[in-house]
Formats: C-alpha cells, structure tokens, sequence
C-alpha cells in the first residue's frame, strides 16, 4: 500500500462537542461522520476533525466517572474520541484525570517485522538461546532498536497496550493524555507507519480504553 498523507480536505470534521455523559452509554457515544482517505489506514484525526478548523466550543465539565459503569467501556473503540475523553474540550487542569484511552490498531507481527527489517532495524541473535539458534531474529532487541528510532524521528512511543475490545494488546501511538501535545505531523507519522507497514485496508487506528480500567 502506497503510503500517502490523508488532506484536510478529506477529513469530515466531528460536530459541536456534545453535552457531557450523564449515565446512558448507548445515548452518549459521538456520532462522528468520517470519510477515509485513499490508501491510508487513517480516517480521522485523532480528535475527529480536520487540523484546519478554528471553531471555538465552550469546554465540557469533567464527567464524574464512576468505577464498574462501563460508559467508556461501551463507547469505545472509535476512530474519533468523544469529545467528553479528549482533554482538549473538556474543562480539565490534568488530563490524566481523564480515563486512559490508547490509540492504536491490532499488533500484526508478521508486518511488523518484515518492515523492521526492510528499513534495517531488525537484530539477530548472535548465539543460540533457547529453541532460538544465532542468525535467528531477535524479536526483543528489533522491537527496542524499533521504537526507539520511531520515538526520535516522530516524537511518538510505539507500545504494545492490552485494551477493552481486543483479547491480545494493540499497537499504540499515544494516548489521550498526551492529546494537547499532539501535532498534525506527529499524527500523520502514525499514519504514514501503517502505511508503509502495508496495514490492510480494514485495520484502523481507533481508540481504546486501558484494560485496566473499568470506566
């Protein structure tokens, strides 16, 4: 898959933020309209709409989120944060102290490593360990020389995340408390990455509650 940067002109921006949760999770997930752009595993930005609106909204109040309700839960994943989750339209001094949402997409190792050694990133064992022999890929040390290289040349810490939705972790990018220092060239590196990886068409960056938290 060709790795092309999705245009502004192709991200349907999301609505006025709605009005905070206030305890029906099937009447509080965003309805976001989106388009996707050609050959990208990307449909929005990570806060649903384009980087070229302006449009001011009043900020939300900070939802009392309750241990065991779900509403996060729920709502999730989505391609777009709720308004009500991103720290960036919700009255907040901390945005931790909003519940730990991830965005990523299903970790596909066999993508993943092939990429990492198509750029020159892969490491190989230099003695046999276990049922491993030498010249064999090493997997740990590849994923460190990975993320390392991905974290100066984007800004971004790839991980690997377990999550509500997914039964093995997911590949994050950030999270929605690191939103307010997210650029639009920090987010299309995540995208152009799973483009070059050559991510299938329906595997999406999407957002995901913490498996931690049962919000």
């Amino acid at each position: 898959m060709a790795s092309v940067a999705p245009s502004q002109s192709s991200i349907v921006s999301s609505s006025a933020p709605s009005a905070a949760p206030n305890g029906s999770a099937s009447s509080l997930t965003t309805e976001i309209a989106h388009s996707k752009p050609a050959n990208s595993t990307c449909t929005l930005a990570p806060d649903g709409k384009s980087s070229s609106e302006d449009d001011e909204y009043p900020l939300l109040p900070l939802h009392e989120f309750v241990w065991g309700e779900k509403l996060v839960r729920n709502t999730l994943p989505q391609a777009a944060i709720p308004p009500w989750l991103d720290p960036l339209h919700v009255d907040v001094d901390d945005p931790k102290k909003l519940p730990l949402c991830w965005y990523g997409v299903e970790f596909l190792p066999d993508l993943f490593f092939k990429y990492a050694e198509r750029v020159g990133l892969a490491a190989y064992l230099k003695f046999t360990r276990a049922h491993m022999k030498e010249g064999d890929l090493d997997i740990f040390e590849t994923w460190i020389r990975f993320t390392d290289w991905f974290e100066k040349k984007s800004g971004l810490k790839v991980d690997l995340i377990d999550v509500w939705g997914h039964e093995i972790p997911i590949m994050t990018v950030f999270s929605n408390h690191e939103i307010p220092r997210i650029t639009d060239q920090m987010w299309r590196d995540a995208c152009d990455l799973l483009d070059d990886m050559e991510f299938p068409d329906e595997f999406q960056l999407e957002w995901y509650l913490d498996r931690r938290l049962a919000y």
